[in-house]
């Protein structure tokens, strides 16, 4: 009597000899998950950058979040409970070979039984993951560099490897015979893990953003915080400011960080202006650094687009090793 094995994959994204493989880990979100105010600054600023009709630009939609403007003619105030949060965070799965190697001296999570057995019954996904993974979790840490502060402000978060990977595991079933019971064979291989998205539910939230008083710019830094002796550094940034001009008093005039004849108007032209930042920031000196000075900028869009289902495409920062998005909620 013949042996017959049954090969299955724990993750359906993962599965090759599936046609129809679709990925359920979806970086946007639905319209009913955004601040309403949010949602409805697309319907006055979706438009790509175009000569005929500039004052459209997606990249205005934080104007109308902020400030309540509409087009390039209106004025506004700050909205006080408006506040930036990074809403998900994506991780390289390339990235676990690195995090592995402080399993040992921190207890970062990894694994250490690749091949698991099991006879007769089939193991659930928490039983495999205790057998296959030293307890414990990584420690994400954001650091958040704004003008209205000369210290960078961090916050840190742990992490579950199942929280950010697919783990692919796959599955070999060998039948029983009338001599022998069933056995289950189980492995797992770093090499075929897949991102998934991890939600951070408001966990990560910035300074309130006046742009009258502050930069346009703030830099993030994302690392793995290990268990080491701490330094404080200085560093610098090059900062952008609205144009003169631009407010009056806590009025904001129109669009934009420019002066009105970017968008035709007759008023004088005048630029954003730039000056060197200094910063402290305190850091462990065996941190994994994941990504360093990302750049968040006013003026990068908030929406990318919405499909007809109400599903919103955020624009996302990503420097390969991880990605998010960042957007505004009212508190």
């Amino acid at each position: 009597m013949s042996l017959k094995n049954t090969v299955e994959f724990l993750s359906p994204n993962f599965n090759g000899l599936k046609k129809d493989n679709v990925n359920t880990n979806k970086t946007n979100v639905n319209k009913n998950e955004l601040s309403k105010i949010v949602f409805d600054s697309f319907s006055f600023f979706n438009q790509n950058t175009s000569y005929n009709d500039v004052a459209a630009n997606k990249a205005y939609q934080r104007d109308y979040v902020y400030y309540g403007i509409t087009n390039k003619d209106s004025k506004g105030i700050l909205n006080q409970n408006v506040t930036d949060y990074i809403d998900y965070l994506e991780i390289n799965p390339n990235l676990y070979f690195k995090l592995a190697l402080n399993s040992g001296d921190k207890g970062n999570p990894s694994i250490t039984n690749e091949t698991v057995t099991q006879t007769k019954r089939q193991l659930s996904t928490e039983e495999l993951i205790d057998r296959m993974w030293t307890k414990g979790a990584y420690e994400f840490k954001f650091e958040i560099f704004s003008e209205n502060s000369s210290n960078s402000s961090s916050i840190i978060i742990p992490v579950k490897p199942s929280d950010i990977w697919n783990f692919n595991i796959t599955h070999t079933r060998q039948n029983g015979t009338v001599f022998r019971s069933s056995k289950n064979t189980y492995k797992i291989n770093p090499a075929n893990f897949t991102s998934k998205v991890f939600r951070l539910n408001d966990m990560v939230a910035f300074n309130k953003w006046d742009i009258s008083k502050e930069s346009l710019h703030r830099f993030i830094n994302v690392s793995e915080v290990n268990l080491s002796s701490s330094i404080t550094e200085e560093v610098n940034y090059t900062v952008s400011k609205v144009a003169e001009g631009k407010f009056e008093g806590s009025v904001k005039l129109g669009v934009g960080s420019k002066t009105s004849a970017e968008l035709g108007g007759s008023g004088s032209y005048k630029e954003e202006t730039t000056q060197e930042k200094k910063f402290l920031r305190t850091f462990n000196v065996g941190d994994d650094v994941l990504a360093t000075s990302i750049k968040v900028y006013f003026y990068n869009p908030i929406i990318n687009n919405i499909n007809n289902n109400g599903e919103c495409d955020l624009f996302y920062y990503s420097t390969g090793a991880v990605k998010f998005s960042i957007i505004p909620k009212i508190q």
